[in-house]
């Protein structure tokens, strides 16, 4: 709901941004997530010999509850004063069909040959082949970012409690740290966002999150600890990959790039594409 929303109540050139803000609220949740579930289960309210887990399941079903009440008394019960964005373009005073000439102030339609409509989306629209690859390139780009970090996440687990013997308590506060570092890199960005244009940001942190995988053999931290290391490059790559593919996502949807309402690739169904590449192939 939320990035359908952007979609249709967002300016074109709005919603890059307004992406990064949906998924860097999503980085806290992530990253708080398992640092709250970490603390309740390490309180062990309940005094039971499975407390700890019963403590965190009614957490988090308490939680889900507060969530959807917010959502039913905040989200507005009709969006009819809102102005619709998700037009491919707007029609303007010159943009008048090719048997319309203009008389001064007033458009005389001229005598044309009736024929039969073509309204396949291709026809109406000849750039859509264009538009079509750009998604589906964006689609393929969230899909392998999912799996990278939903990866990246499972395997630091992993190593920090089998390798290295971590507790999971320690493990969850750790690993939620490592998301929180989506905070600097939101607070730099939402700085400097007009010095550079989004794709070079794009390109940037791509760059950043290649450099931060280096991060991940061992000896590239001198005289650092294994785990350190690991850490440190959770760190940069869990926020660099988050605000790139929001990013991504919101170029796919601005004015220049979307399909019409009733194509496969319209902004609907390509959020709906968006979480199966990512939800469901990626992670």
């Amino acid at each position: 709901l939320g990035l359908v929303s952007t979609v249709n109540l967002m300016p074109s050139g709005d919603r890059p941004e307004w992406m990064a803000r949906y998924q860097f609220a999503c980085m806290l949740g992530i990253g708080l997530g398992p640092m709250f579930g970490s603390f309740v289960s390490a309180l062990n309210v309940c005094n039971l010999p499975d407390g700890d887990l019963q403590a965190v399941a009614v957490a988090y079903v308490s939680i889900a509850t507060a969530g959807l009440l917010i959502g039913a008394v905040l989200y507005p019960t009709s969006l009819e004063d809102a102005t619709d964005h998700s037009k491919a373009s707007e029609d303007t005073e010159d943009s008048q069909p090719s048997h319309v000439r203009r008389m001064g102030t007033f458009a005389v339609a001229e005598a044309k040959e009736t024929q039969a409509p073509d309204t396949s989306p291709a026809s109406s629209d000849p750039d859509h082949a264009r538009k079509v690859i750009v998604l589906l390139t964006t689609l393929s780009m969230a899909a392998v970012r999912g799996f990278v970090i939903a990866g990246l996440e499972a395997a630091i687990a992993y190593l920090l409690e089998a390798n290295y013997g971590w507790s999971i308590t320690r493990t969850g506060i750790a690993v939620g740290c490592c998301f929180l570092f989506c905070i600097p890199l939101q607070m730099a960005y939402s700085s400097l966002r007009h010095v550079m244009q989004i794709t070079n940001w794009i390109r940037f942190l791509s760059i950043y999150a290649i450099a931060g995988s280096c991060l991940l053999y061992t000896g590239w931290l001198k005289g650092s600890a294994d785990t350190v290391a690991l850490l440190a490059a959770a760190s940069i790559l869990f926020p660099a990959l988050f605000l790139g593919d929001a990013l991504t996502s919101g170029v796919s949807v601005m004015a220049h790039n979307i399909c019409p309402p009733d194509s496969m690739m319209s902004p609907n169904m390509l959020m709906l594409y968006r979480q199966g590449a990512v939800n469901g192939i990626g992670r």
